[in-house]
């Protein structure tokens, strides 16, 4: 009755079409109570828009709670004219749904601020014409903006793309934009050429990157934003970016000693920028080499754009401070190309950074920040050499880390094994090929995973060797176009947004994959349990398992013996303690031969594979065969490298072509 009087005193007419309401007639609780107040409120800035509003259909037979909600915000609006052109809305009128309740909240938020910005919101065209979840998200984005400078909102809402209906991309601009905490910050930067212009999706990412940095360090992203590489957004701007802000939020010393170089404050320009994104990686590992990659007379760039069915174009780097391989970039290219044709989804970034530096994890070969990859500088070499051999795998595999990344470790690293492996074409020729040893530290994922070990962890290395070979598995077992499907299934989970977290995406584990691999029926299930449990027996169904042929092709020979010994010239071994191996082991292969005329070349190759089914090294040797002998014996390393045996059942077969000439088992005790 308090609040009723008061209405009836502001508002007579309005008062009388209050008490006619059919949800005050048949009883007042709680909710038409507070309903009141906010009448009450509105009378006292606009007596006419409040008989607007209690005139309105909704308004007229109950009230719900998202109705008493919208009334409730109508009711929070300090300005007269504000409230009044709000009411006056179509969607207002014509019934409420949860975006419109946020869109009133957020802006009464607007006008209570600031009365010339909350008009601005409302002259808007996307605005008046309807409101969904983007509009609502954007509104309260623009409210962040006006909190820290109305005028820097207003602004903002003035520029062309801001006024023809707003798109997903632009709301997500607009939110990376909400985000700065700095007044001053976001004007300056609402007032760049591209924001103006248009927001492209390698823009939006900049605007995503600019907040990450001016979180705590508005003064050096004021500093930034006049920098030349930032006049117009590229692909290596956008990591160049990426790898400040990492440095600021994560390695504020580091940061403050980057900003404070000379060539920095002198201004990134877009040559450096491929430079400036390896920085946060490199003063993780090696910050003695900041100076050296900001210093143009010690560092070279070489840049290729290429254009991508799915991605579009990209812009590949390679950052070297000595001499490299000529073919280097062509093998970064093959690289990328393999991988977003098998994962048939475009990458997560339009410019991928190769830095050829000693700037990684110790006892790795190469990662894969994000921002840029980094490999050891001996795989930058075409010399024939066994690093040589590996770079294609090694870059194939940190490529595919930029769609797998942020899982389960054995899931990144297992399905980035898996690509590497299918864009070497090991797949098609050997199936049963796996890159590594088995893993001694671990039998199964799950126990992998009680370990919790991280990069620096010597089991962290068995999330290559279990993942690769689960998902190695998956594929011999469903082929290739189920695999392909499933995996592909897979990724698409990662990428879906798990509303438990804040943090991009999903962590995909094995729930995932098996949901994944559903299509893949009893033989997926069978497998992952296999890897994962340990339930159930292992797959040696493609190990060669046909009889010995010990003949040689094209001679008069044959293999007379074959064992293994833990040194060479040693004992032959049928079973070895797992601590009494401290080097490789040895195979010994004697044969005999008769040949005459000119020597007789005979190539043939050593094939090693673990009770797993899976073959772990491959060897290729060859046999001289010389008219003045009878005879040789060879001796050839085998086993898991020092130190990384596992106990279990292991296979030596020997091929020369297609024909298996010798075979040697031997089984590796505790």
């Amino acid at each position: 009755v308090e609040y009723l009087s008061y209405v009836a005193n502001l508002a007579p007419r309005a008062g009388l079409a209050v008490v006619s309401l059919g949800w005050i007639v048949d009883g007042v609780g709680d909710v038409e109570v507070s309903a009141i107040e906010n009448f009450a409120s509105v009378a006292d800035v606009d007596p006419d828009a409040l008989e607007a509003l209690v005139s309105l259909p909704w308004m007229l037979d109950d009230l719900t709670d998202l109705e008493a909600d919208a009334v409730e915000w109508i009711g929070n609006f300090s300005s007269g004219e504000i409230v009044s052109s709000v009411v006056a809305l179509g969607w207002f009128q014509d019934g409420i749904e949860e975006p419109e309740v946020e869109a009133v909240e957020y802006l009464s938020y607007v006008a209570n601020l600031d009365v010339e910005a909350g008009l601005a919101l409302l002259s808007i065209g996307w605005i008046a014409e309807g409101i969904g979840d983007e509009e609502a998200i954007a509104i309260l984005s623009l409210y962040s903006v006006a909190y820290e400078d109305p005028d820097a909102m207003v602004t903002l809402v003035s520029l062309p793309w801001m006024l023809d209906g707003v798109t997903d991309l632009e709301a997500e601009a607009v939110g990376w934009i909400g985000n700065i905490q700095s007044g001053e910050v976001a004007s300056s930067l609402i007032a760049l050429d591209w924001v103006e212009d248009g927001i492209s999706p390698v823009e939006a990412q900049m605007l995503q990157e600019i907040s990450y940095l001016s979180f705590d360090h508005p003064e050096e992203t004021m500093l930034v934003l006049e920098m030349p590489f930032l006049e117009v957004v590229d692909p290596p701007d956008v990591t160049a970016m990426a790898a400040l802000a990492g440095l600021a939020n994560f390695m504020p010393q580091a940061f403050s000693t980057v900003m404070s170089r000379p060539e920095i404050r002198a201004g990134i320009t877009d040559e450096m920028a491929p430079v400036v994104s390896t920085l946060h990686g490199v003063a993780e590992y090696n910050p003695d080499l900041i100076p050296v990659l900001l210093d143009p007379e010690k560092v070279a760039l070489e840049q290729r754009t290429i254009e991508l069915p799915l991605s579009g174009e990209v812009v590949l780097s390679i950052i070297r401070t000595r001499p490299g391989a000529a073919r280097s970039m062509d093998l970064l290219e093959e690289s990328v190309r393999a991988v977003e044709e098998y994962m048939e989804f475009p990458l997560t970034t339009n410019h991928i950074g190769l830095l050829y530096e000693d700037a990684v994890i110790s006892g790795y070969a190469g990662v894969n920040f994000g921002t840029h990859m980094a490999l050891l500088p001996e795989y930058d070499v075409d010399d024939g050499s066994y690093e040589a051999e590996f770079t294609a795998g090694i870059t194939t595999h940190e490529v595919a880390h930029y769609y797998w990344v942020g899982n389960e470790h054995w899931v990144d690293e297992g399905a980035a094994e898996f690509i590497a492996a299918v864009a070497a074409g090991t797949l098609a020729e050997h199936p049963a090929d796996a890159f590594n040893a088995p893993c001694r530290l671990a039998r199964t994922i799950a126990e992998l995973e009680s370990l919790d070990a991280d990069t620096d962890d010597a089991a962290f290395l068995c999330n290559y060797t279990l993942g690769a070979r689960l998902f190695l598995d998956l594929h011999r077992s469903l082929g290739e176009s189920t695999f392909r499907q499933s995996l592909r299934r897979l990724y698409a989970l990662s990428q879906a947004e798990d509303e438990a977290d804040d943090l991009p995406g999903t962590s995909v584990g094995v729930g995932h994959v098996r949901r994944a691999f559903g299509p893949g029926g009893e033989t997926a299930n069978a497998v992952i349990a296999r890897w994962y449990e340990g339930v159930g027996p292992y797959d040696l169904s493609v190990l060669d398992d046909g009889p010995i042929l010990a003949s040689l092709p094209g001679m008069d020979g044959r293999v007379e013996s074959a064992h293994v010994s833990l040194t060479q010239d040693g004992p032959a071994v049928s079973s070895v303690a797992l601590d009494d191996i401290t080097d490789w082991m040895y195979l010994t292969v004697e044969f005999s031969y008769r040949v005459s005329g000119s020597p007789h070349t005979m190539p043939f190759e050593v094939v090693e594979s673990f009770e797993d089914g899976f073959v772990f090294g491959r060897t290729e040797t060859e046999l001289v065969a010389m008219p003045q002998f009878g005879g040789e014996t060879q001796w050839i390393a085998v086993g898991p490298p020092p130190g990384e045996g596992l106990d279990g059942r292991y296979t030596i077969q020997v091929f020369a072509g297609d024909r298996k000439i010798a075979e040697v088992k031997y089984e590796v005790t505790k």
